[in-house]
C-alpha cells in the first residue's frame, strides 16, 4: 500500500450506495393471409428499462491525504425506451412445378431514446441511514440532466427464385435513413446478390454414391454503418471555468468537435463457398473465401490542436479512408448413430487478415493508452491496430550493462537508466535512440479462430460441450505503473540491486524507460476455453401426458 494513494480496500468499501434496475420487454404482431401464397405481417416491439441510483460517500479523515472536506450524497436515474415496428408483405408460388418464386417487400422504423437526470449535495449534517437524502445536503448543490435519442428507418426488397431446386438467385434493396447524419447524407442505399447450384441435383450425379450433396455459392452485397454517437455531426458547447486576477469565472467553451459532413459507412462483401456431404450425409464440410471492403470509414481522428477544440487529444469523427479484410471459413461435422446413442462432433477454424487500404492520408493514426502515451499505430498498407513500440532486451541487471549500451561512437543510447530498467534495442545501429527504433511489436487480432463441439443423445438424456479459441494474438497484459500507484503482485519479483538483482520485472519508478510502449509488457493471449456446457433430462410423454404438458425438460448448463 503506497501512502500516496487512498487505500484501495478503504475507498471501495467506504462508500454507501446502491442502484435497482427494472425492466419491460414486449413483442406484439398481426399476421393476415389475404389470399393463398400472400402474407402481410406488422410486429411491435418495445424494451424499457428503468435504474435508480443512491451514493452516500461520509465525512471522514484517516491523514493529510486520505480525507473529504465535506460528505457527498446523490442520485441519479437514467430510462432507455427503444421500440422497433416492422411490416412485411410476402409472396411465395411455385410455377409449372419447378419454378419457384419468393418475394418480400418491407418498412420498418426504429427509435431509441436515453434520459438522464442527476442531483448530488455535500455537507449532510450527520451519517445516519434516514438523512441520506439529496435534500439532506446543505452545500455544493449541482443538477444534471441530458436527452439522447436516434431513429432509423428502411424500406427492404428482397426477391428468391429456384428452379428445381438446383439453380437458385436472390437478390435484395434495402435503403436505410437514419438521424445521426444531417440533410443530403442521412439516406443510402445498399443492394445485394447471390447465386448457388446444387450440382447433387443433376441428372448426371444420379449414378453416384460418393457425394450425396455439393453445393457451390458465390455473393456479393453491402451493408451500412452507422455507429457512431447521435451527437457527432454537432459541435457542443459545455461550461467551463477560469481564474482572472485570482477570481474564479465560469463560461462556456467548446466540448466537443462535430462533421456534418459524415455519412454512412459502407462495408462491401465478396464470398465464394462450397457445401458437401458423404457417406450418407453423416460428414458434412462447408468452406468459404470473403473478402471485405470498407469505403467511407466512420473513424474518431485526433483533431488539429491548432483549432483549440477543446484539448491535446480532442477527436473528431471522419469518414476517412478504407479497409480491406480477406479471410477463410471451414467448418467439418459428423454425425451418426450407435445403438440408442446420436452423437455430433463438429470442428470450425477460421483466419481473417485486416489491412488498411487508405486512411486519412496524413500519415500514421495513434491510439491506444499506455502510460499517458499510444500503443496502436495504424497506416496505410498496414495491418489494423498492430502494436507499436521498442524492442525489449531485457533488463539492465547492473551499472556495466547500462555503461556498455552504447551506439558504434560509444555514445550512450539510454543516457538516464539505471539497473534494473529495461534495456531498448538500437534498431537503427546509429548514436541515438529515437522514434527510429520504434516498431511494430505485436499485433491483437488472432492468426486462427477455432472451436469444437460435441452433442449426445441417449434416451431422454442430452449433453452438450462447446470449446471455442485463438491462436497468435498479442495483447498488452500490464501497465507499469508509478511510484504514486498500486501495484499487482506480480512486482514482488521486480528489480532490486540488493534483494533481487535478478529480479523479471522492472524497478519501480516514475517517468522512466519502463513506462514506454515496449515488446516488455507484450503477452502471447492464445487461450482456448470451455465456452457451454450443458446436461439435460426430458421427460416421458406418458408421464406428462396427465399434465396437458407437450413436453418437459430440466437441464443445468454453465458458461
Amino acid at each position: 500500500y503506497n501512502n500516496q494513494t487512498w487505500n484501495p480496500v478503504a475507498s471501495v468499501n467506504r462508500p454507501v450506495g446502491h442502484s435497482r434496475q427494472y425492466g419491460m420487454l414486449m413483442t406484439s404482431f398481426l399476421q393476415v393471409t389475404p389470399i393463398s401464397g400472400l402474407t402481410f405481417r406488422t410486429q411491435f416491439g418495445a424494451n424499457a428499462r428503468f435504474q435508480l441510483s443512491d451514493n452516500y460517500t461520509p465525512l471522514f479523515k484517516i491523514d493529510a491525504l486520505e480525507k473529504t472536506e465535506a460528505s457527498q450524497i446523490s442520485r441519479s436515474s437514467e430510462q432507455w425506451v427503444d421500440w422497433n415496428w416492422t411490416n412485411t408483405l410476402n409472396y411465395i408460388t411455385t410455377i409449372a412445378k419447378k419454378h419457384n418464386l419468393n418475394v418480400m417487400a418491407g418498412f420498418t422504423s426504429e427509435r431509441f431514446a436515453d434520459y438522464t437526470v442527476s442531483a448530488s449535495r455535500e455537507g449532510v449534517p450527520s451519517d445516519i441511514e434516514t438523512l441520506r437524502e439529496v435534500s439532506a445536503g446543505t452545500t455544493a448543490q449541482k443538477a444534471y440532466g441530458n436527452t439522447s435519442f436516434n431513429t432509423l428507418v428502411s424500406y427492404l426488397g428482397r426477391i428468391m427464385y429456384n428452379y428445381d431446386g438446383r439453380y437458385y438467385l436472390t437478390a435484395t434493396m434495402r435503403a436505410d435513413g437514419s438521424s445521426k447524419f444531417t440533410k443530403g447524407n442521412k439516406w443510402a442505399t445498399f443492394p445485394s446478390v447471390s447465386a448457388a447450384w446444387r450440382v447433387t441435383g443433376e441428372e448426371f450425379m444420379k449414378d453416384q454414391s460418393v457425394v450425396d450433396n455439393l453445393k457451390l455459392r458465390v455473393g456479393w452485397g453491402r451493408v451500412g454503418n452507422q455507429n457512431i454517437s447521435n451527437s457527432s455531426t454537432l459541435t457542443l458547447m459545455g461550461t467551463a471555468d477560469y481564474v482572472f486576477g485570482g477570481n474564479r469565472a465560469i463560461g462556456t467553451t467548446v466540448s466537443s468537435v462535430g462533421n456534418n459532413k459524415l455519412k454512412w459507412e459502407t462495408v462491401e462483401d465478396y464470398d465464394i463457398g462450397i457445401d458437401m456431404a458423404f457417406l450418407r450425409n453423416r460428414l458434412a464440410i462447408t468452406a468459404d473465401y470473403f473478402i471485405k471492403k470498407s469505403h467511407d470509414m466512420l473513424y474518431n481522428k485526433q483533431n488539429i490542436y491548432a483549432l483549440g477544440y477543446p484539448n491535446w487529444n480532442s477527436e473528431v469523427t471522419m469518414n476517412i479512408g478504407e479497409m480491406k479484410a480477406t479471410g477463410w471459413e471451414l467448418s467439418i461435422n459428423w454425425q451418426d448413430k450407435v445403438s440408442e446413442l446420436d452423437y455430433n462432433v463438429g470442428v470450425n477454424l477460421s483466419s481473417v487478415k485486416n489491412k488498411a487500404v487508405k486512411l486519412s492520408g496524413d500519415g500514421p493514426i495513434y491510439t491506444g493508452g499506455f502510460n499517458g502515451d499510444q500503443i496502436i499505430r495504424n497506416e496505410d498498407g498496414g495491418e489494423i491496430s498492430r502494436f507499436y513500440g521498442y524492442v525489449a532486451d531485457g533488463i539492465f541487471q547492473n551499472w556495466d550493462e547500462v555503461n556498455a549500451h552504447v551506439g558504434p561512437s560509444g555514445k550512450p543510447l539510454q543516457p538516464n537508466a539505471k539497473p534494473g530498467d529495461i534495456r531498448f534495442k538500437n534498431l537503427c545501429n546509429d548514436d541515438l535512440l529515437d522514434d527510429k527504433d520504434l516498431t511494430m511489436i505485436g499485433n491483437p487480432n488472432p492468426d486462427w479462430v477455432y472451436g469444437f463441439s460435441l452433442n449426445i443423445d441417449w434416451k431422454n438424456i442430452d449433453f452438450s460441450v462447446f470449446f471455442q479459441g485463438v491462436a497468435g494474438v498479442d495483447r498488452i497484459v500490464m501497465d507499469y505503473p508509478t511510484v504514486s500507484g498500486n501495484v499487482t503482485t506480480a512486482f514482488l519479483d521486480r528489480y532490486s540491486e540488493s534483494a533481487n538483482p535478478n529480479g523479471n520485472f522492472p524497478r519501480l519508478g516514475n517517468g522512466d524507460y519502463n513506462s514506454q510502449p515496449s515488446s516488455f509488457w507484450l503477452k502471447d493471449a492464445s487461450y482456448l476455453r470451455l465456452k457451454n456446457i450443458e446436461l439435460g433430462y426430458s421427460f416421458k410423454q406418458e408421464w406428462i401426458r396427465k399434465a396437458k404438458l407437450e413436453r418437459l425438460r430440466i437441464y443445468v448448463s454453465a458458461q
